[in-house]
């Protein structure tokens, strides 16, 4: 029989649960378990030693295993020996907590009194496991009060408790699941009172599992030490019933991933695969992408620290699987009203996948929202994002850009000239004013009053099988672990008009914090610069300009610096940002969001030098350097520039008097198709043509010029191409 010679110590191995979704699935639990008729309804009780005239006491363990028996019971229930307390009661007079348990109602157990006299007190319970349930499990609050005696394990005050099978009466898995505590001094997070040793209402969890549709018989046993000279007592109380297994604390494989938790209170925990082939890996909540859609299982192997038991759990997942979304691509340029078929074309997870869309621009432009392929009828540009759930409430979700070219161009209509000459061509390009062009950087005098912000995310370069969002202490521009740090990263030109901007001024920079840490950051500096590098594999790029400078202290969420000068963008580079900062001391970071995006996209400096600065333009000696596979989730704050004329193309150009007009004059010698294109505020090409069709003049007649016998017939023919003929008779002295 294994032996759980457990000291208050073990306490700290027990399995408490922070909050009731830690511990699992609520199971119905028998009436009045939890004492909340205010009576001894549905409970047994026994007692032994103490005043009185009983000598029955509590029985050491060498005699009877890991149980703590009474070894002459009497019973019943005895006043202030078994007592069921309410709200209207004083606080334990040793650790001054309340009598009746936080949470757990308006009444609790306690079990036992101060007297001494080897007295002992038991309560059992008969529970009907629910059959088909092998994952039973308690969740129950318990306090303790024992006198150290320092006497040996076996014969200090105690409280345990003790599951049976009510057939047979031996103790499930060999005492494997019973829970016994036993007064011993110095124990972390416990609280003394002279000699007593008291630990106020704590969560815990009894495991019963592997006993569906059996009875077994809970029994509580507080006991004074068997040399009947020190107190011991206990509180008891219950939560609700449950399953012991792995729990789902989370599933967003947008952003963490699958997220298992175990119950609290052992030494090690080992995840594996469902074949226990591959460990996943340790600790008691772990995040983890699957590597593939296929469903299983994951199961953990959790090891007690050794004063607990030296009896292994296991437990075992629901099944998951890697949710696998792979849209319809992001699309530019489409003609207004054009029906697009979206598909979320989604796979894997547990059980079947259901589908909810939403669009940035609300105006039900889609046939359905809850269907895997709806069709968008999009008026204008439009970003569409489906969240693709699996039963296990799992899910990932994408977003498609659909852009519509809002512009139309208009040439001169098709016609005939009859001879080779000059003609007069037109055109009328039509919708939004294209943009003034901008070139990167620019002198910082453009204003922006009113801005747009816009998040620059990566919809075209998700990976699959990774998460498009992560937090991270180091890759990132707020790291306080550092008195100085630089922090360089690329926002791509696909990224940037994917997400909206087009030829702009920018006038702010936000980023997403997770955590906000304890730090102030002093000479916090973000500048902007171009470039047609891709990636940061040759580290930080050089010139970029500065265009805000300040003390910052970082709050939760969107973070935005508005620029002490304004930069302007293009459409054709990349957009560096560059951001440091320079403390006196080191602190508690705070930690932003970042996008997984597939490239070196981000390289960061820093050292914890004194005085030193890694901010640009400044000297010192880094500690190290690292390049990222991502990048800070960034928003910018955007206005557009000034409008301007539609400009016009022409080809061929050539007879033409200016190819770059609306209305050039053209020379036409033969037939001709003209193209004229224009680009608009949606930076999308239009184009329209005009075919000019000039007959070729050759035909021929016979006979030429001749002289015939006056009334003598002859033979007149046309020839060449032509599609008909008409024959006139001339007298030229008429």
């Amino acid at each position: 029989m294994k032996k759980n010679h457990v000291y208050l110590v073990a306490l700290l191995g027990l399995a408490m649960f922070i909050n009731q979704r830690s511990y699992g699935q609520k199971v119905p639990c028998p009436v009045n378990l939890d004492w909340e008729l205010g009576d001894t309804t549905g409970w047994d009780a026994t007692y032994g030693g103490g005043p009185g005239p009983d000598t029955g006491g509590v029985q050491t363990w060498p005699v009877s295993g890991s149980q703590t028996v009474i070894t002459t019971p009497y019973y019943g229930f005895v006043n202030g020996r078994h007592t069921i307390t309410n709200a209207t009661m004083p606080v334990d007079p040793y650790g001054g907590f309340p009598v009746v348990a936080p949470g757990g109602g308006n009444h609790s157990l306690k079990l036992g009194d101060d007297n001494t006299l080897n007295g002992a007190e038991s309560v059992s319970f008969f529970i009907n496991v629910p059959p088909g349930l092998n994952t039973f499990s308690i969740n129950y609050l318990y306090a303790v009060v024992l006198q150290d005696a320092n006497h040996d394990p076996w014969q200090q005050p105690r409280f345990t408790l003790t599951v049976t099978d009510s057939a047979t009466g031996i103790p499930l898995k060999d005492s494997c699941y019973d829970q016994n505590y036993v007064a011993a001094a110095g124990l972390p997070g416990f609280f003394t009172n002279g000699i007593v040793r008291y630990k106020p209402w704590t969560k815990a969890i009894l495991n019963i599992s592997g006993t569906a549709g059996k009875t077994v018989k809970l029994t509580i046993t507080t006991g004074d030490c068997s040399a009947s000279g020190h107190f011991g007592y206990g509180y008891f109380d219950l939560l609700d019933c449950g399953e012991f297994k792995a729990i789902i604390a989370s599933c967003n494989q947008d952003r963490d991933g699958i997220s298992l938790t175990a119950p609290e209170g052992y030494m090690i925990y080992d995840w594996y695969d469902e074949t226990y082939t591959n460990k996943i890996d340790t600790g008691q909540t772990i995040k983890f992408f699957p590597t593939n859609t296929t469903v299983q299982r994951y199961n953990a192997i959790l090891t007690p620290y050794p004063s607990v038991s030296d009896c292994l759990d296991t437990l075992t997942s629901v099944p998951l699987g890697n949710i696998l979304v792979d849209p319809t691509a992001d699309t530019a340029c489409m003609a207004p009203g054009t029906p697009i078929l979206l598909s979320a074309n989604a796979q894997g997870g547990s059980g079947p996948l259901s589908y909810v869309w939403t669009e940035t621009i609300v105006n039900n432009s889609l046939s359905c929202y809850t269907c895997a392929s709806p069709t968008a009828n999009a008026g204008t540009s439009n970003y569409y994002t489906v969240k693709v759930s699996d039963t296990n409430n799992c899910f990932r979700t994408r977003t498609i850009n659909i852009g519509i070219n809002e512009n139309s161009i208009d040439a001169i209509d098709d016609f005939v000239l009859c001879h080779p000459g000059y003609v007069q061509l037109t055109s009328e390009a039509k919708g939004p004013l294209p943009y003034q062009k901008l070139e990167c950087a620019g002198d910082g005098t453009a204003t922006c009053t009113s801005p747009v912000i816009y998040e620059v995310r990566t919809l075209h370069r998700e990976p699959n099988y990774k998460n498009n969002s992560d937090s991270s202490s180091f890759n990132n521009p707020f790291a306080a672990q550092f008195t100085t740090n630089r922090l360089q990263y690329l926002l791509k030109k696909e990224d940037l008009y994917f997400s909206g901007l087009r030829y702009g001024i920018l006038s702010s920079l936000g980023l997403k914090v997770a955590d906000a840490g304890n730090a102030t950051y002093e000479n916090f500096t973000i500048s902007l610069g171009c470039t047609d590098d891709t990636q940061l594999i040759n580290g930080f790029i050089p010139n970029t300009i500065p265009v805000f400078t300040g003390t910052v202290t970082p709050n939760l969420g969107w973070n935005d610096f508005t620029f002490n000068r304004t930069y302007n963008f293009d459409t054709s580079k990349n957009l560096v940002v560059d951001i440091c900062f320079s403390n006196p001391a080191v602190d508690t970071p705070a930690v932003v969001d970042l996008l997984i995006t597939t490239g070196l996209d981000a390289a960061s400096q820093y050292s914890t030098l004194p005085g030193v600065s890694l901010c640009q333009g400044a000297g010192g000696i880094p500690e190290g350097g690292l390049i990222f596979v991502n990048r800070p989730y960034t928003r910018l704050g955007y206005c557009k520039p000034q409008d301007r004329p539609f400009d016009y193309t022409w080809e061929p150009g050539n007879y033409l008097s200016d190819s770059t007009i609306f209305n050039p004059l053209a020379y036409v010698d033969k037939t001709v198709k003209y193209y004229v294109s224009s680009i608009g505020a949606s930076d999308c090409k239009v184009i329209d043509s005009v075919t000019i069709t000039v007959p070729i003049h050759d035909y021929d007649i016979f006979p030429k010029d001749t002289s015939v016998c006056v009334g003598q017939p002859f033979q007149l023919t046309a020839t060449g191409t032509f599609s008909s003929v008409r024959w006139f008779e001339y007298n030229k002295e008429t």
